[in-house]
């Protein structure tokens, strides 16, 4: 329907509400799936906006990019356009980090939203917002913080779930298509792993080289190690999982396991035993954690 909505109206019709010059000529509709769009006022007829409202609920759109320096970071990440904005309008520092986040379902308050992050972040930062679910924090600072939390502090505060990737300290030049990228992996980060809320792009770099390789070349490479796993119970993967993930420490592993130190140092020598790859060794533990990021990835696809 959506489609027979869009050839109606034409260039009248909208999807992407940043690429609006003034949003607030549009009228906003979204569709069961969580869809938005956006058709000129001046293009719908009084009976037309009845019509659309009863198929579609109508969306309050609150302008988002309310302020110039948003409009400049919205058309700079997500059109690779500057608006055409000087840079004496306002300073941009030198160096900055982003923040992806996205939202499973659409969320209004994004004033309050706003304000949640004001006592999050020591450094200054900007909100843009690509559509209702999905923006990008700009924070102006040449060192990166952890930020394991807010997610966490959204969702709490918000009752609303939220994933999040931060980026490396990063510089303007090619920053769009340093974005494009990110967006990607992003997406495929939150398929393959839809229970974590937060992820730091630098630790993606192994499934983006998984996803760049042709599946025939990666199951060439890997095919050769996976056997290994093929018969590993779900309670010994799940203990070298968190043993990796709490960066080899045996005693913060085990309490996160409940279980004693030294049982899951037995599980980790019964997994050397039957694999012949010894977890506490790196060039093993990055075999270790490939194939265990490529199984994810296949189940999938």
């Amino acid at each position: 329907m959506l489609e027979k909505i869009k050839s109606m109206y034409g260039e009248a019709f909208i999807e992407d509400y940043y690429k609006a010059e003034d949003p607030e000529q549009y009228e906003w509709f979204r569709t069961s799936d969580q869809h938005v769009f956006g058709i000129l006022k001046r293009s719908i007829t009084a009976n037309e906006r009845r019509l659309l409202s009863m198929l579609f609920k109508s969306q309050r759109f609150d302008n988002i990019l309310e302020t110039k320096i948003q409009r400049y970071w919205s058309s700079l990440l997500f059109e690779g356009t500057a608006f055409n904005y000087k840079h004496e309008d306002f300073d941009i520092p030198d160096k900055f980090y982003l923040i992806h986040f996205s939202l499973k379902q659409i969320f209004e308050d994004r004033k309050g939203f706003e304000e949640a992050l004001d006592g999050f972040f020591s450094a200054p930062f900007h909100v843009v917002w690509r559509d209702f679910k999905y923006g990008i924090i700009v924070v102006f600072d040449n060192q990166k913080e952890r930020h394991e939390e807010l997610a966490n502090i959204i969702a709490s505060d918000f009752y609303i779930d939220m994933s999040m990737m931060v980026t490396p300290v990063t510089i303007l030049d090619n920053i769009h298509t340093e974005c494009k990228n990110q967006i990607k992996l992003f997406n495929l980060a939150q398929r393959i792993f839809p229970k974590k809320r937060s992820f730091y792009y630098e630790h993606l770099l192994p499934l983006a080289l998984l996803h760049a390789l042709p599946a025939s070349q990666r199951k060439q490479i890997l095919n050769q190690f996976a056997y290994r796993l093929e018969d590993e119970d779900s309670e010994l993967t799940r203990s070298i999982l968190v043993y990796f993930e709490h960066n080899f420490n045996l005693t913060t592993a085990a309490k996160a396991l409940y279980i004693h130190r030294n049982s899951l140092q037995y599980r980790i020598d019964r997994f050397h035993e039957k694999t012949g790859l010894d977890p506490k060794q790196f060039n093993d533990a990055v075999i270790i954690a490939l194939l265990f990021l490529h199984h994810q990835y296949e189940e999938c696809e």
